[in-house]
This record gives C-alpha cells, sequence and structure tokens, in this order.
C-alpha cells in the first residue's frame, strides 16, 4: 500500500532537484567573461614585463659603451714621456699634445701613450669611435685590431659627439668642411667632448612600437681641461 508524499515535501523536492540550463548557461558565460579578463592581463602584463627587460637591456648595453668610450676620452693626449705626440703649431692653441688627430661629429680618434714607452702600439693607445651601418664600432688602431661592435641597433646618426674648447662657459667647436671635421688647430683646443648614442631595439612583441634608448654624457680630456671642469 503506498502513501501519497506531503505537499510540502514534493515542493521541497521540486526546488532542490539541481540548476537549470539557462542557469548553467549564464554561470558558463560569466566565467569564460572571468577568464578572458585574467588572460588579457596576464598578456599585458606580459608585454610590459617585456619592453621593460628589453629597454634595462639596451640601457646596459649603451651605458657600458659610452663609460667605455668616455674613459679614453678622458685620457687622450696623455703623454709622459713627452715623446708619442707631437705639439700643435697653434696659431690659437700652442704648444698642446695632439691626441685628437681626428674629430667629426660622428667619428673620433684618440691618442694616448697608456704604458709611456714613449710609442702608440700597444692595446688602447690609438683608438677610433665611428657609427659604420646600424653599429658603433671601435678599432685599436695601435694594434691593428679590426673593429668591434659595441652598440648595434643605431639609427642614422645614432652616434654624436660635439666638441667644446676650455673657456668658461666652454664655447662649441663647429666642425666644417665635406665631410665636416675640426681643424688642427680647432682639435688642439678641445677639452671637453659631449657624446651622444641613441639605440633603437625591436619590439618584444609584434603590437608594440620599437623601444629607443638614449645616452649622453659629457667628458673632460684631464691632460687639457685640469682645473678648468
Amino acid at each position: 500500500m503506498t502513501h501519497p508524499v506531503p505537499k510540502r515535501l514534493s515542493a521541497r523536492r521540486r526546488r532542490s532537484a539541481g540548476f537549470s540550463i539557462m542557469e548553467v548557461l549564464v554561470a558558463g558565460v560569466v566565467s569564460l567573461i572571468v577568464l578572458l579578463g585574467l588572460m588579457a592581463f596576464f598578456d599585458s602584463q606580459q608585454r610590459a614585463y617585456a619592453a621593460v627587460n628589453s629597454y634595462a637591456q639596451s640601457q646596459n648595453v649603451t651605458r657600458t659603451a659610452i663609460d667605455l668610450i668616455g674613459r679614453e676620452i678622458r685620457m687622450s693626449s696623455f703623454d709622459p714621456t713627452l715623446t708619442a705626440l707631437t705639439q700643435s703649431p697653434g696659431p690659437t692653441c700652442v704648444n698642446v699634445r695632439e691626441g685628437l688627430p681626428l674629430a667629426m661629429p660622428g667619428l673620433v680618434r684618440l691618442q694616448q701613450d697608456l704604458d709611456g714607452d714613449g710609442l702608440l702600439t700597444s692595446a688602447g693607445e690609438d683608438v677610433m669611435y665611428g657609427q659604420v651601418a646600424r653599429q658603433i664600432l671601435r678599432w685599436d688602431l695601435g694594434t691593428g685590431g679590426l673593429g668591434v661592435a659595441l652598440v648595434t641597433g643605431v639609427p642614422a646618426n645614432g652616434l654624436q659627439f660635439t666638441y667644446f674648447d676650455g673657456a668658461v662657459p666652454p664655447n662649441e667647436l663647429v666642425p666644417a668642411g665635406s665631410p665636416p671635421m675640426l681643424t688642427q688647430d680647432q682639435r688642439a683646443c678641445v677639452e671637453k667632448i659631449q657624446i651622444r648614442i641613441a639605440a633603437e631595439i625591436d619590439a618584444p612583441h609584434p603590437s608594440m612600437n620599437n623601444l629607443k634608448s638614449v645616452v649622453e654624457s659629457g667628458v673632460a680630456i684631464r691632460n687639457r681641461s685640469i682645473g678648468k671642469f
């Protein structure tokens, strides 16, 4: 003999029978929206991290290069025996050790007798810096070395040298001619050189623009400017 189910119990069972198809669809859509939002946030964070990391690496490279150039500019014209370098004839700056045989907007040659042997044939005693295509190169002319790339991804005119004399305030010495370069007398008057290096790094993600890095530094030639800068 069966017993009738009470109305209250029957209603309670209907209410706890489970989720409807509409509820499941709504929950699925909400979950998908949340998931897509999380994925977009994660992707943006990854892009930002990649950009910061690439920019930091570029800054390290350009700063390392500018530090190296700066150290050799400071030591240019060093001649402890007074026999390795000739003296400038003037007329403006007379009897200055000519440790700057070439000075152009994008190219500089530096000489210094580091080991004091009266010659310029040891490593680092006759060097040149310049830009070739998208690279900044260093040549060690004293040892006959080939150009070594210091920085890549350099745009046109990405390496720039600006030259100043020892006046207070300093006067800029402007290269002239074709190609533009300082004269012998102007080179003898140079006491400070401003270096500027620009680099362009490929974007770490196709949707991003290329990253640009610029580093500048002013360097005084110690053997010409002690007590002036």
